[in-house]
């Protein structure tokens, strides 16, 4: 047992730490940071080692930048505005600008006004070019923007009054304000920006300023009927005495003062009195500060960011006004408790962001607690109720478990089939009757208890006396049953030897074999039976099928698998998923809908034909009979059955009937539309000659000139008779097969000719070209039929061109193994519709075009018999070319015998 603890003890250990080495190694293969694709500056007003929310500012370029999914190089610089001279600062940055001289930024982030308007007071190249992002700026100093169309940012004016009236929220009443400013430049705009917003509101009486810039230092409002007139001090604390620093810090009922800009010298005087401070600008808490209205660090950066981001991926900054960032209601938490101020009385949307975890969840802490506690007490009851539902319910299972092992014996006893249990060693447990009445034994079962089961039978197949136990050990390993094969036998212990059907099922206990249920009835009636029914199915090239959902698989009779030459497994069975995938694609459908109707019960008989490739020799058609047993038989599996045929034969001589039955229909339709076709063709000409062949014997008056149109007339349509019965013969000699002459060709004579022989019927409108290579090329062909596929190419441009030019010639293509001769014109051209249509008989895309729609077929029926190819490339009311592709050959010129030899 020790032994055993400390092996496991042991594999723990060395799992253990193979898992650490494989989670080092992920962790340094997943935590792998990539490169930086952007390079950003971030600068800062204020010195590096102050402020709470330096912090929260940093955070909200970072945040923005990662759910952005942008790769970038962050650096952060801390300015030290309020430590160094206005020259100091511009050269501080310039500084920092040039070491970007030689690797150029990529975006400029800069928080405040001081290093807003200092950065791009010292006019470095780098801030006309880098796109500069600013915020956190209570005054926009527009002149010195004026020229950088690459800066865009936020801006965060003070709000003093809004402040005035957060301080009445939370103080009651308020009749006096300090306003505490310096004498620097953001002092003086905080100072101005107060006088300006304060003298709007009507219950104001003084506002008196303490710097002495401003000409009118002191604004008296009358006091008329006001109750609590408010008095407004701008102090510049600077040039105070100490007597009236104390009297303006020290509290006062219903006064209050306003630190419109953070300062390391002045901002700390919110600490040493006691009167409530409030803030117009986010410059943080620590130092005695209420809090106010103002754009929390956070916000401020992420907003500015977000835009830095958008300009980085393509917008430019001009894209983006100077807006003004949104402002909230934002308070120090110790401060809060110090005044004593009730959180209830902050407006909705206020922000604490020291607020301590307990306070700020107070409420879904407690909901929390509450709810756990609930649920405890619920699922105490519930599992309670459970534990007593479970002793019922085992009770019951006890109670039905005897009820059915009594059953179970009187049913066993009732089965057809022999049945033996039989321990690990074989011995026998127990038998039914029928195992007696298979085995031909005497007495009754209890005599075999304790006996071995060799004594009394074994079961082997091809030889094998060990079936069984193999077997036995197979199962034991995969805790399940199996049936015996279909070639199991079972002999017994006077040598009789009979064919069986069952099954063997182990049993287990505490997950080892315990024993096994053989199963078996003697089949040589049924076998017998099977293998007549076999024989006369064979004659017939019929076979039986059967499918059970249960082992999912489709099972036919061994001579279908010799008969047609398809892999047998051993279990003349093929598996449901590979007898889907040899259905043709087409058929599958119908297959899945009749088995789908045999599913929902609406169907118990089909019959269907379908497409199979069983051993990959192609498709066969296989015709099924399907049936299905009663529904309320099969439990939770269905069974279907049948017997299967193969009709390829039979469709073969279908289609071939279908075809021959086509073609008779296709051949009489051609008839009829050959003989309609005629009619009118021949029947126009020969109008024509007749009426003006009347008119010259009957009109004696008729002038010279009127008799040589006539006649003209006349000739004109007899040589189109003529060339519709020319085309007919030509057609029909073609289809007959005609022999075709082979001597050396010379392409250019060919194509010169052609052109000459046809220059007489080409329109004035017309022009003729020639594109021949500049060396003639010579092959074998039959120049007589290469010269007829011109005429007949050449004489369809005329048809439908009206103006412009016909281009004949040819080419040597595809390394001089072939011949392209092409007809090319600038007339009407032809539709996609009407590509597929112009080489069928008969058809014509102009009805009032003369001619019987038969030259183009017959351009088709040489090329063919040429071994080559005519397609045409056209373009509405852009031209039409004819493209033929026949071999080029050469080689000795065959005489007529040779040719008759070679047909």
């Amino acid at each position: 047992m020790f032994n055993r603890y400390f092996k496991r003890e042991k594999l723990l250990s060395f799992l253990f730490v193979i898992s650490f080495f494989i989670g080092i190694a992920l962790f340094f293969i997943f935590a792998r940071k990539e490169t930086p694709k952007y390079r950003v500056l971030l600068i800062h007003s204020f010195f590096e080692q102050n402020f709470s929310w330096k912090d929260e500012m940093n955070k909200g370029v970072y945040d923005c930048f990662k759910d952005n999914n942008m790769s970038v190089d962050v650096r952060t610089f801390y300015l030290d505005a309020e430590f160094l001279s206005a020259q100091q600062e511009l050269d501080t940055l310039s500084l920092l600008l040039q070491e970007y001289d030689n690797k150029p930024l990529d975006l400029i982030l800069v928080c405040d006004d001081q290093a807003t308007f200092s950065l791009l007071a010292t006019k470095h190249p780098l801030t006309y070019k880098v796109p500069i992002v600013f915020s956190g700026v209570d005054y926009v100093n527009n002149g010195v923007l004026e020229g950088h169309s690459n800066v865009t940012g936020f801006t965060t004016k003070p709000d003093f009054v809004k402040c005035y009236n957060l301080a009445e929220r939370l103080f009651g009443r308020i009749d006096d304000i300090a306003i505490i400013a310096e004498d620097t430049y953001l002092g003086k705009m905080s100072a101005n920006e107060a006088r300006q917003q304060f003298e709007q509101l009507p219950e104001v009486a003084t506002i008196y300023n303490s710097f002495p810039s401003y000409s009118k230092t002191d604004t008296i409002h009358p006091l008329g009927s006001m109750p609590h007139p408010l008095h407004i001090r701008i102090e510049r604390v600077d040039s105070q005495e100490a007597r009236m620093l104390k009297w303006i810090l020290f509290y006062r009922l219903h006064s209050c003062c306003i630190l419109p800009k953070w300062s390391p010298f002045y901002s700390s005087l919110a600490s040493m009195g006691t009167a409530p401070f409030l803030m117009v600008n986010n410059e943080g808490f620590g130092d005695g500060r209420i809090g106010g209205y103002m754009t929390p660090s956070y916000n401020q950066t992420y907003d500015a960011t977000n835009i830095g981001v958008k300009i980085l991926r393509g917008a430019k900054a001009s894209d983006f006004p100077i807006v003004a960032s949104k402002q909230y209601p934002v308070f120090d938490w110790v401060q809060l408790k110090y005044w004593k101020i009730d959180l209830d009385s902050l407006p909705q949307d206020s922000i604490i962001p020291n607020m301590p975890f307990g306070v700020k969840y107070k409420k879904a802490i407690l909901a929390s607690i509450i709810s756990s506690a609930l649920f405890i007490v619920i699922l105490m009851f519930i599992l309670l109720r459970l534990y007593k539902r479970e002793a019922l319910k085992k009770k019951q299972v006890q109670q039905k478990l005897s009820k059915e092992q009594l059953e179970l014996g009187i049913t066993i006893e009732a089965l057809e089939e022999g049945v033996v249990y039989i321990d690990r060693k074989g011995n026998v447990l127990s038998m039914n009757e029928s195992a007696l009445k298979w085995l031909k034994l005497d007495g009754s079962p209890d005599v075999y208890i304790k006996k071995n089961v060799r004594n009394l039978f074994y079961i082997q197949e091809d030889g094998n006396p060990f079936y069984l136990q193999n077997m036995m050990e197979h199962l034991s390993q995969q805790q399940s049953s199996r049936k015996l094969n279909d070639t199991a036998v079972i002999v017994t212990a006077d040598k009789r030897v009979f064919p069986v059907s069952g099954s063997v099922s182990c049993t287990f206990k505490d997950g080892n074999l315990d024993g096994a249920i053989i199963s078996f009835r003697d089949i040589t009636d049924e076998s017998m039976e099977k293998e007549l029914l076999a024989l006369s199915m064979i004659a017939g090239d019929v076979f039986a099928w059967r499918y059970d959902s249960y082992g999912d698989y489709v099972m036919f009779d061994e001579s279908f698998f010799r008969s047609f030459n398809i892999p047998d497994n051993g279990l003349h069975a093929i598996m449901i998923q590979k007898f889907k995938s040899i259905i043709h694609p087409d058929d599958y459908g119908w297959w899945k809908k009749t088995i789908k109707g045999f599913y929902s019960g609406k169907i118990s008989k089909s019959t269907i034909q379908i497409r199979q490739d069983f051993n990959g020799e192609g498709y066969q058609w296989w015709e099924y009979r399907i049936a299905s047993l009663p529904k309320s038989s099969l439990g939770n599996h269905y069974k279907l059955f049948g017997l299967c045929l193969n009709i390829e034969k039979f469709k073969k001589i279908e289609e071939e009937l279908v075809r021959v039955l086509d073609e008779a229909r296709e051949s009489d339709r051609l008839k009829s539309l050959f003989l309609a076709n005629m009619s009118h063709e021949v029947r126009t000409p020969l109008n024509a000659i007749v009426g003006f062949s009347s008119l010259l014997i009957e009109e004696e008056g008729l002038s010279i000139e009127s008799r040589k149109d006539f006649i003209n007339i006349i000739n004109e349509n007899c040589r189109l008779l003529l060339n519709l019965i020319n085309e007919i013969l030509d057609i029909s000699r073609i289809e007959s097969g005609i022999l075709f002459r082979e001597e050396t060709c010379n392409l250019t004579d060919i194509v010169r000719d052609s052109i000459e022989s046809n220059l007489p019927n080409c329109p004035t409108t017309i022009e003729m070209q020639m594109d021949i290579p500049e060396e003639p090329v010579s092959f074998i062909s039959d120049p007589f039929r290469l010269k007829q596929l011109l005429d007949n190419l050449i004489d369809n441009a005329f048809k439908f061109t009206k103006v412009g030019k016909v281009i004949v010639g040819y080419i040597l293509a595809e390394e001089g193994s072939r011949i392209n001769l092409f007809v090319k014109d600038t007339g009407i051209g032809i539709s996609e519709t009407e590509k597929d249509k112009i080489f069928e008989r008969f058809y014509k895309s102009d009805d009032f075009v003369q001619g019987g729609g038969l030259g183009l077929s017959i351009c088709k029926e040489i090329v063919k018999r040429m071994e080559g190819t005519i397609h045409v490339e056209s373009e509405v009311n852009k031209g039409t070319c004819f493209i033929i592709d026949i071999p080029f050959r050469k080689g000795k010129v065959m005489n007529e015998r040779e040719i008759i030899e070679n047909v």
